[in-house]
């Protein structure tokens, strides 16, 4: 219905939203089934009923030419012409298709074929238009291309390709059922699992985007004693795969990473206590990171807790490969900005849409912002859109908020995939 009211003058516009509730009732009565009998004997309240006519015949303003041009008919480049379309909307919208013809034949205007579906519901998302426009203008989000909202400019910001969107719709397909089901206390549509829609998301973008070293938290480690190839003070360029299964023989599958005797690794992947099950760093112990190094001593701060910096020697006895290959960025990292996103709502159970105290389930870490991560220095080059699998930690693609000095990065999805474990 928004595309006929796109012709209609602002004065127009502002009456229908000062006076909707007069306007709609003024249009079912005037499609009203009306007989012969009624035409020949006019009564009072048939009178009342022919008066909102003449009020909507001085009210209704088309400002556009009578033939407008593909451009006026088309300003979105997305949308058909619409001689070419058909117009799509959800079920509640099927009583009001009489009054959205009679208005486009009193503004003589093509009709397009009309086709209700059910409703799309996801867990976890807000899919009300309302409500995403009180999220928006009430600074809830960070506009309407902001990653968190299940909209095309805010999915296209957070890396989400076409090619998944259009594999998690085939996969869900349409219907014209209500779609009304019992949950627990609340009675909600069917809710599709938002895991569903990032398992196609992980399976587009696997086959896709190449993989990089980065450290969201970075820890400094020196290695005091000489490595094969490596002199004091010097850097050895070292190749990593782009690709998990790429072959030695083809140069573009991989890229160099700068390794000398300072190299960082992740907060996460350093223990003051080891276990049997942990394959990372810890004081005495020995990790890969290109090559074997042993934790020899730990400089801690003022508070005896926080761990500033690891020293550590080469260990040319470990022959042995860890179960986990640890990352490292190299010796000369790239600063970056790394936005992680969660979920927008907390609550799962229930359609946002059906309930009244809804921002209470707002997600305060739906949206954290790490200012210091660490890179490769191979992603100094990269634009606008660009998509990787940041080793271990998952898939990022670079944020329209990027600069020359810093690049920022949004988290598309993580690695760890609970649809397919939980059963498609």
């Amino acid at each position: 219905m928004m595309r006929a009211f796109l012709r209609i003058s602002p004065v127009m516009v502002r009456e229908f939203a000062s006076e909707s509730q007069l306007v709609d009732v003024k249009l079912y009565e005037l499609l009203g089934e009306r007989t012969t009998t009624d035409d020949e004997k006019p009564s009072k309240k048939k009178e009342k009923k022919e008066k909102p006519a003449k009020v909507e015949s001085k009210t209704v303003v088309v400002d556009t030419p009578a033939h407008p041009s593909e451009e006026e008919l088309n300003p979105f480049s997305i949308f058909p012409a619409p001689e070419d379309n058909i117009k799509l909307c959800t079920l509640e919208f099927e009583t009001r298709r009489a009054s959205y013809y009679w208005l486009l034949h009193v503004l003589d205007l093509y009709q397009p074929y009309v086709w209700e579906y059910s409703r799309l519901n996801v867990t976890n998302i807000v899919m009300s238009k309302r409500k995403l426009n009180y999220i928006v203008t009430n600074k809830y989000a960070d506009g309407w291309d902001d990653p968190r909202l299940m909209i095309l400019a805010g999915l296209r910001c957070r890396g989400v390709t076409l090619t998944a969107i259009n594999s998690f719709v085939r996969g869900i397909g349409i219907t014209r059922s209500l779609n009304m089901h019992i949950l627990v206390l609340f009675t909600c549509y069917v809710m599709i699992r938002l895991d569903r829609l990032e398992y196609h998301i992980r399976e587009e973008l696997n086959k896709t985007t190449p993989h990089v070293l980065v450290v969201l938290h970075p820890l400094k480690v020196i290695i005091y004693s000489s490595i094969t190839n490596l002199e004091s003070g010097s850097v050895l360029d070292l190749n990593a795969k782009k690709w998990p299964d790429a072959h030695a023989d083809d140069t573009s599958a991989f890229y160099e990473v700068p390794f000398s005797n300072v190299v960082y690794i992740g907060r996460s992947d350093f223990r003051m206590k080891d276990s049997k099950d942990y394959y990372g760093l810890a004081p005495g112990k020995s990790a890969l990171y290109a090559f074997p190094i042993k934790c020899t001593d730990v400089i801690l701060a003022d508070d005896k807790e926080t761990v500033l910096e690891i020293q550590a020697e080469y260990d040319p006895s470990k022959k042995s490969k860890p179960k986990v290959a640890e990352p490292s960025p190299g010796s000369d990292p790239l600063k970056i900005e790394v936005r992680l996103f969660e979920t927008l709502l907390i609550l799962r159970l229930a359609n946002p849409a059906e309930l009244d105290y809804w921002l209470v389930d707002l997600n305060p870490n739906s949206k954290v912002v790490v200012p210091a991560a660490y890179a490769v220095p191979s992603l100094r080059n990269v634009v606008v859109g660009d998509t990787f699998q940041f080793e271990r930690l998952g898939y990022f693609t670079v944020d329209k908020d990027s600069t020359a000095k810093k690049l920022v990065f949004n988290r598309t999805v993580m690695l760890k995939d609970t649809y397919s474990k939980a059963g498609k």
